[in-house]
């Protein structure tokens, strides 16, 4: 009988000590995810911003690359005229 009570009471201690180190491995594991959640969402607005950012500079490419505003940017910076135009002087 002595040994039979020595065997629960082993048991009830290995399974508490068990529960225990289960408990604390599942806050670890709790406090770990609660942090990768945050960094995912900081990496998520990041990515947002780079979305962003990448279509306006898109849109910015795309006017750049556009003959209205090659034209424009000829008759503001090199001097340049259509044919049959006149030409105005500043003064």
């Amino acid at each position: 009988m002595n040994l039979n009570r020595r065997a629960v009471q082993a048991i009830t201690v290995a399974a508490v000590a068990f529960i225990l180190i289960m408990a604390v491995a599942l806050i670890i594991n709790l406090v770990r995810l609660a942090a990768l959640n945050s960094r995912r969402q900081e990496l998520q607005e990041l990515y947002d911003r780079g979305v962003e950012m990448s279509a306006r500079y898109e849109d910015e490419i795309a006017m750049l690359d556009s003959a209205a505003y090659i034209e424009q940017y000829a008759r503001e910076y090199l001097d340049y005229m259509g044919a049959g135009e006149i030409p105005f002087k500043k003064g």
